[in-house]
């Protein structure tokens, strides 16, 4: 994906997906490895903005426990 997409904000203390434009404290590689797993594709404009030192849109605001039903879901209708 490149380094610098893994990198911390210094502002924040946060990282940034670029899947799904959370914000993350910890377990960064974690998340980014689920995404991987279920296939996700990288969100292009966070991507750039990334490498490119672009203004960011705001994160995302799902709630981890959000996310886990949407992926049930998500899977449950696909099974």
């Amino acid at each position: 994906y490149g380094d610098k997409l893994y990198d911390k904000n210094p502002q924040t203390g946060k990282y940034r997906c670029f899947f799904c434009n959370k914000e993350l404290r910890a377990n960064f590689s974690r998340h980014i490895s689920r995404h991987e797993i279920d296939g996700d594709q990288v969100n292009e404009q966070i991507r750039h903005a990334i490498l490119n030192g672009l203004p960011l849109p705001p994160p995302s605001t799902n709630t981890p426990y959000e996310s886990k039903i949407s992926r049930d879901s998500s899977f449950s209708s696909s099974v």
